[in-house]
């Protein structure tokens, strides 16, 4: 996929959820580079508040090679004390709904809101990010990243973004 055009399909993922061409394009893109295991790349990562909910981007590719395994995202909301507050898992897909482990040198946009359940007030957090493989005891090893890693036992294997307007 053309790089110019990856922007292009986040605005039209957030049009697809009925926000203006303007209010899509309002968002904090940042480039990052966050090897997992020599598997999977995290590059970017977007972050849009719309209608007053944050929406977050991720932006991930395959290296050379297939990935071996499909591979699940965790994203966890935690605290300073690095308790979850809430957490979203998903298999990571493509746009054809394929899992990582048939991925060809892809980019891949993840798109998903980031919303407290009921309980849960809204406000700032530390977003816990990271890969595993279901069945798994532990994630993907973080080779090396641009962004944060906690300080406990998920270090090697999550990266934070921090300061994310949970609403």
């Amino acid at each position: 996929m053309k790089s110019h055009l990856v922007p292009w399909i986040v605005v039209f993922a957030l049009v697809a959820l009925g926000c203006t061409r303007e209010e899509a394009n309002n968002q904090s893109r940042y480039s990052i580079h966050t090897n997992f295991a020599s598997k999977i790349v995290l590059e970017s990562y977007a972050v849009t508040e719309l209608r007053g909910h944050t929406y977050l981007v991720l932006t991930w590719r395959a290296p050379n090679d297939t990935p071996r395994n499909a591979y699940t995202l965790f994203v966890h909301a935690i605290d300073k004390d690095g308790k979850v507050l809430f957490q979203f898992d998903h298999e990571l897909l493509n746009a054809r709904g394929m899992p990582t482990s048939v991925w060809k040198q892809e980019v891949v946009k993840d798109v998903f809101q980031i919303t407290p359940p009921t309980g849960h007030a809204p406000g700032k957090c530390t977003l816990r990010i990271g890969l595993f493989t279901p069945g798994s005891s532990r994630g993907l090893d973080v080779y090396s990243t641009d962004l944060p890693t906690p300080t406990d036992g998920w270090r090697a294997w999550a990266v934070l973004l921090e300061n994310i307007n949970c609403r």
